[in-house]
């Protein structure tokens, strides 16, 4: 079995909207080479430039990519070590230091 491909969270969801209005495969490739939906910028932009990885996620699944605050995030609420709160507090001199606000981290 072919291992899932990571698409960008708004490919996902564009691909999630087709589905949701009962589009198969075929359906939502006819779409973006047709240029019919002028809404999915994102998903055509997507596809024009990563049309095999696109195929490859509609037919063996996908996973949304992680974006690095999701990342971070995650890291910051999962951390468990004894020096945790050095490690956190680190992780939030480092994003202030860089002016970077995450939700639920610095902000």
């Amino acid at each position: 079995m072919s291992e899932k491909v990571k698409l960008p969270r708004e490919v996902a969801e564009a691909i999630e909207r087709f589905r949701n209005i009962g589009c198969d495969n075929a359906s939502i490739i006819y779409t973006f080479a047709s240029g019919e939906d002028k809404n999915n910028i994102d998903f055509a932009n997507y596809a024009a430039d990563n049309f095999d990885t696109l195929l490859q996620a509609l037919v063996n699944g996908y996973e949304v990519e992680q974006t690095p605050e999701e990342i971070i995030k995650h890291l910051y609420d999962n951390m468990f070590s004894p020096n945790q709160d050095a490690y956190r507090n680190g992780m939030i001199d480092t994003l202030n230091a860089l002016n970077i606000k995450i939700k639920g981290v610095n902000d």
